[in-house]
């Protein structure tokens, strides 16, 4: 992202753009790789087909080396599809109440 383009952001918001991922290919499509889907409604066969989709459009990424040195950086915290590889989280995730 230009610096022209970043001193409209928001401050707070600045931190979470990382100027190495400028370009990505995932850019808008943030369900598709996702760990887990906001609701619980998606089965296991649901959940692979979008996630195989995530890793094709990563396979096909300018900036697939940088997001992995990114995923890397956040270590835990980086959780679903990164450069074609599905993080998890390390601790369980609660089921829905």
């Amino acid at each position: 992202m230009s610096r022209r383009r970043q001193s409209h952001i928001p401050e707070l918001l600045q931190a979470l753009v990382d100027p190495r991922l400028e370009g990505a290919a995932c850019v808008g499509l943030a369900p598709l790789f996702d760990d887990f889907p906001d609701d619980a409604s998606e089965s296991a066969d649901q959940r692979e087909a979008r996630h195989h989709k995530a890793r094709s459009i990563c396979h096909r990424c300018s900036v697939r080396d940088s997001c992995d040195t990114a995923a890397r950086e956040q270590g835990p915290e980086a959780t679903g599809i990164w450069a074609g590889t599905l993080h998890m989280p390390t601790t369980p995730r609660k089921a829905a109440s």
